[in-house]
Order: C-alpha cells, then structure tokens, then sequence
C-alpha cells in the first residue's frame, strides 16, 4: 500500500466513520484496524489524527 492509499483510508476513517464523533473504546479499535491493515506504529497514527491531512496528488 503506498503512501496516497494510506493518506486516502485514514482521510475516510476520520470522515466517514467518524473518528472523532466515536468514545475512547471505539476510537482505539478503528485504530488498531487501521495499523493492522496499513503496517504502520500505532503511536505515530494516533498523533496524524491531530495534524492536517496534506495529500499529494500526481
């Protein structure tokens, strides 16, 4: 999965399901199944939903 696609799925993860609107519980587990699907640290995605989502289209 490279970079765009990743940046795309956490863009629909925080708009489409919510990410912010959810309790800790289920914030955690969209969490874990967005680290499991992508490979990437689970602390360094927690801080990504704090910041700006800046994609880059080619």
């Amino acid at each position: 999965m490279d970079m765009y696609s990743k940046n795309q799925y956490l863009k629909a993860l925080v708009e489409k399901r919510g990410y912010f609107l959810r309790s800790k519980k289920e914030k955690s587990r969209l969490l874990d199944e967005y680290c499991q699907i992508t490979g990437l640290n689970r602390n360094y995605r927690a801080s990504l939903f704090f910041r700006p989502i800046v994609l880059i289209i080619f």
